[in-house]
Formats: structure tokens, C-alpha cells, sequence
């Protein structure tokens, strides 16, 4: 069964370049660790605000995702720099296209 979930937060503004940094080499951790995750960063357009989705297989694919090294690396850089601590938020799907 598939999990679909957003996390939403938002940064201070003098650690948008330490985020984005940190954002970049996250997804490419997760696309050479977890090929079958596909996840999704996007920044709003106040530069402060992040919505991430995530797409995992199964819920042992969502279990390893959350125990690998590379989201703890990630957590322990975010965190720190959160104005509003991440907010994790269950997709349930109604509709989509096939593209």
C-alpha cells in the first residue's frame, strides 16, 4: 500500500542558504538510498516556508526512510534552524492524472 505524506515548516530567514544546501544533498541521498521514494522539496514564495511530499511503497520502505542515516543527518541540520518545527501531514489521494 502506498504512503503519500507532506511535511510543511518554516525557517529563519539567515538560514535559507544552510537549508537549501542541506535540502539538495538530502534528495540526492534519498534518490541513490531509497530509489523507489520519489520525494519532492519545494520553497513557497515568502524563501522561508518548505513543503516537502513523499511518495513510499510500503510502510517498511516509510520505516527505513525514517531510520536512515541521511534523514537523521538532515533532521539534525533542519531542526536547529526551524522557525516552525516540520508538521507531518498523511495524503490521502481523491484524484490524479497519470503524468
Amino acid at each position: 500500500m502506498t504512503i503519500r505524506k507532506m511535511a510543511r515548516y518554516t525557517i529563519r530567514a539567515s538560514e535559507i542558504e544552510t537549508v537549501r544546501k542541506a535540502i539538495a544533498q538530502f534528495v540526492n541521498d534519498i534518490e541513490d538510498n531509497e530509489p523507489a521514494t520519489l520525494y519532492e522539496a519545494f520553497a513557497l514564495a515568502d524563501k522561508v516556508s518548505f513543503v516537502h511530499t513523499m511518495c513510499f511503497a510500503d510502510a517498511d520502505a516509510e520505516q527505513y526512510h525514517r531510520g536512515a542515516p541521511h534523514t537523521k543527518r538532515f533532521v539534525e541540520v533542519l531542526y536547529p534552524r526551524c522557525e516552525t518545527a516540520p508538521e507531518f501531514i498523511d495524503l490521502n489521494p481523491v484524484a490524479s492524472t497519470s503524468g
